[in-house]
């Protein structure tokens, strides 16, 4: 494609009507399903919890033919009190060709107007993971209770042979639950294999969740009834033990199914306090909701999709995965390589006084190294308020920096992980820093890899803890730094991992819409944590090498200084009488003589070079005999060196005694140097 990129628009031309009413423009090209944050229906958190668990939506609040006859001799039907006026059923009745635009939570929900047969192709914009992936708690014990396995009641309806079948199903239903119970009595060991030398099969299991689902009696809810009804109906004990167990019934029959003989993937037992007859409490269920969407052409557009994370969803698997490489524009990235700003390193352990002050210190640097930023790019900020850097972190370091830090929104935005997909926000910001990343424990890893694989025929391998592993960090100038970096043996477990740290760093990063940067609007981007991503990284930062809090003072005219006793401490190579000062590749060459008015400063290029597009060091003496003071002068990428010169003469001004006067100015705190 050479130079030319893709570029889309929001289209925010809808009126307030069409957006209630479902209308689309005059060609009927686009309808809304609006998502979680702008809900059409007034019971919309039922109609979540019913196709979580497999109850029709549209029967239960919608509309329902009774089996009643009217005057007329139709059969009755029964509607909800808004369903002439629903925004749902307007848009149901529109069957010219359009778009349908909705929530991920609409992959599984069964209504008649997203059914297979009225889409034609469906589109999935970003992971759904967080929208289908489960995880659920029974009691063994009441699961496995006998007293509550009894015949059902048909009322008025019942006949002979319904009650013959009902008999029949409930000695099924509790000979499954007698020979399961002495599986259970074996430990948390039990196989797959355990089961099956009971006797069973998945067609056992798949009678059993029939029988569990039968006990919710849908026929006692109607579309007419009142929310507190339809909301007892479903925190009803039988009902959510049924909808439960149920499902307990449908893991085990999947399993069955898979072939595996070993452990399950989606199920496991807690032995916290197991009751007289020796079975735990607890069994924890994890596993997947059904994407409904089987039978129709199926688009994922995802920049973190997985291919092996996104088959177990779709029966017919995932037929073509195709990578779509794109340039970014004017976009520098830097990348620590030795350290991380983790999450112990910026809130501490609670308890521990020390860990707890070191963990300020370094919310402190951080938000320094923000004002920093903030002052290099003071002039692009005057003229446009959202060229402001950003700062995303975790939400409780967010929460400590806004407590600590009132006025900081004055200098740059800040925002944290989980939280920032599709935010368009920050486009034009010239800086971002990514503090940190996002890492849950190996056994919530595990978990989530174990209700997307709970009907693999490979078992899931346990991952009781990360394991340490060496990956390049990759530069643009086709050079490579090896990094230690948390992974997991089961690749399968190591995707589910990587897509939520890695995937979570990448998102940060596109906030600033990297394709579309140009000259007039570059952007900065550093990565304070060693995970390696798949992005061009531009140069390494070093962590380690960052100035300690004490040890500097930083004007707002840009000039960080540290007092001559720390200079060994912090540059334990260097001395004024070498006339230069080293800084990773970079070369500043120093001009002393006896009387000192002013600092001369020879650097082959300015900004663009040091970290922070702009830090260069310097040593400033009356002679070779007082003590020097090192400054660390912040640049801009505009300026040019007489510039950056004169700036320093006017903000130095060295006496016949060797001090140094600063002018009156407010501190602003520190960098984090390369």
């Amino acid at each position: 494609m050479g130079d030319q990129h893709p570029h889309i628009q929001i289209y925010d031309g809808f009126t307030e009507e069409q957006k209630q009413t479902g209308k689309s423009d005059q060609d009927g090209k686009a309808i809304i399903w609006k998502p979680a944050i702008d809900r059409m229906c007034s019971k919309w958190e039922l109609a979540e919890s019913m196709a979580t668990n497999n109850i029709n939506v549209s029967t239960a609040l919608c509309e329902k033919k009774t089996s009643e006859i009217d005057e007329e001799g139709n059969n009755v039907v029964i509607r909800c009190p808004f369903f002439e006026t629903c925004p749902y059923q307007l848009q149901k009745q529109n069957k010219e060709p359009g778009i349908l635009i909705g929530a991920h939570q609409y992959l599984t929900m069964n209504m008649e107007t997203i059914s297979d047969k009225n889409i034609d192709i469906l589109i999935i914009d970003e992971s759904f993971l967080a929208s289908l992936v489960k995880k659920s708690t029974i009691r063994s014990d009441r699961l496995l209770d006998l007293k509550r396995i009894k015949n059902r009641d048909f009322g008025r309806d019942r006949n002979l042979a319904d009650e013959r079948n009902e008999q029949l199903e409930t000695e099924h239903m509790r000979n499954v639950v007698r020979r399961f119970r002495e599986v259970l009595d074996s430990g948390i060991d039990w196989t797959i294999q355990d089961v099956m030398d009971q006797g069973f099969d998945d067609k056992s299991f798949i009678e059993a969740k029939v029988y569990e689902y039968s006990l919710m009696r849908e026929d006692d809810i109607n579309p007419g009834d009142s929310y507190r009804k339809h909301n007892d109906f479903i925190t009803n004990r039988i009902v959510s033990e049924a909808l439960k167990f149920g499902r307990f019934w449908d893991i085990v029959a999947n399993e069955i199914k898979s072939g595996r003989k070993g452990k399950f993937n989606g199920l496991s037992l807690e032995l916290d306090s197991p009751d007289a007859d020796g079975i735990a409490n607890r069994i924890i269920m994890r596993y997947h909701s059904k994407v409904r969407y089987q039978h129709v052409p199926v688009l994922i557009i995802d920049a973190d999709a997985n291919k092996n994370i996104l088959t177990p969803f779709f029966q017919a698997g995932i037929s073509s995965f195709t990578d779509i490489q794109v340039r970014w524009g004017e976009v520098y990235t830097y990348q620590n390589v030795n350290s991380a700003y983790s999450k112990f390193k910026l809130l501490g352990t609670r308890g521990n006084d020390n860990s707890m002050g070191y963990a300020q210190n370094n919310r402190a640097r951080l938000h320094n190294f923000m004002k920093t930023l903030a002052w290099v790019h003071r002039n692009a900020i005057a003229e446009d308020p959202s060229t402001k850097p950003l700062l995303i972190t975790y939400m409780d370091v967010e929460d400590c920096l806004k407590r600590e830090f009132p006025d900081l929104l004055n200098s740059y935005d800040i925002d944290h992980f989980q939280n920032i997909r599709g935010k368009d926000i920050w486009k034009n910001t010239r800086a971002i820093v990514i503090a940190g990343r996002p890492l849950p424990s190996a056994e919530e890893v595990e978990g989530i890899a174990r209700a997307i694989y709970y009907k693999s025929d490979v078992e899931i391998s346990p991952s009781a803890q990360f394991i340490t592993q060496q990956k390049p960090v990759v530069f643009t100038y086709n050079h490579a730094i090896d990094v230690e970096c948390y992974g997991v043996e089961d690749p399968r477990v190591n995707d589910v991992l990587e897509q939520i740290r890695d995937a979570e760093l990448t998102q940060a990063i596109a906030r600033c819409r990297p394709i579309h940067r140009t000259d007039d609007n570059p952007c900065e981007i550093f990565i304070l944590t060693d995970v390696p991503l798949d992005i061009p990284v531009d140069k390494p930062l070093f962590l380690s090498k960052a100035v300690l809090d004490n040890e500097i003072k930083n004007i707002s005219g840009g000039v960080i200084y540290t007092p001559s006793t720390r200079r060994t401490a912090t540059t334990p190579r260097h001395y004024v009488r070498e006339n230069r000062i080293e800084t990773g590749d970079d070369v500043v060459m120093i001009q002393a003589t006896k009387r000192w008015n002013g600092c001369l400063i020879h650097y082959p290029q300015i900004g663009g070079i040091a970290f922070n597009a702009g830090f260069i060091k310097a040593v400033v003496s009356r002679n070779r005999k007082a003590n020097p003071i090192i400054l660390y002068i912040a640049i801009s990428q505009s300026e040019t060196l007489q510039q950056v010169q004169d700036r320093i003469a006017e903000l130095t001004n060295m006496e016949r005694d060797g001090r140094v006067r600063f002018p009156e100015m407010d501190l602003m705190g520190m960098a984090l140097l390369n």
